[in-house]
């Protein structure tokens, strides 16, 4: 079983991104399957094509990615992604969306492929704060996951997107989950795929 996991750069006025430190975590665990996984762009333009060609490259059979959400405070894996994308404020490219669909003639949304439920309950059974999220807003984050819904429908592998928060003691962090934390969180989600 091969599955690729994906963080985020920092962006805006972040100095670290807690996807990002996530995802370097995880790579350096031990798990009963093949784990691959990178650092994205916070680019509209650039992130996706970074992620396919690791895709048509690795062939995995499921893919994870990761974002912060610097308002939550939980693990929020997302339940659907939807066509549209508008900026609060410029990408690292310094692109902002006006209010554009993401592919034309494509499904208003696409949900994901896996059981987000009960991941969130194998996360809690640990202890860590967990809940399924309806939005994955309509920034960089929610343009990955839905052409990655897409991509996922085409070559049939399973995928989703799941925000992550501040990691505690952060600047503008509500969060009380350390990197630990987030890590042993997840660490369950991927485990609960292969494990139920």
């Amino acid at each position: 079983m091969k599955v690729l996991i994906t963080g985020f750069e920092p962006f805006k006025d972040l100095k670290t991104n807690s996807s990002e430190e996530l995802v370097n975590a995880l790579l350096e665990e031990t798990f009963d399957f093949e784990l691959a996984g990178t650092i994205l762009p916070v680019s509209f333009k650039r992130a996706f094509t970074k992620l396919e060609l690791l895709i048509n490259e690795y062939r995995p059979d499921y893919v994870v990615s990761f974002g912060v959400a610097t308002e939550r405070t939980v693990i929020t894996p997302e339940r659907i992604a939807i066509n549209f994308r508008k900026s609060e404020y410029p990408d690292n490219d310094g692109y902002a969306a006006n209010g554009e669909i993401i592919l034309d003639g494509s499904e208003d949304g696409l949900f994901t492929s896996l059981p987000v439920d009960e991941m969130v309950n194998a996360c809690m059974a640990k202890g860590i704060d967990a809940k399924v999220s309806l939005t994955a807003g309509t920034y960089v984050c929610n343009d990955l996951m839905y052409k990655l819904m897409k991509k996922s429908r085409e070559l049939g592998f399973k995928a989703s997107f799941i925000h992550v928060p501040p990691i505690a003691g952060t600047k503008g962090s509500n969060s009380t989950l350390n990197l630990e934390e987030l890590k042993v969180g997840v660490f369950e989600m991927l485990n609960y795929l292969f494990t139920a």
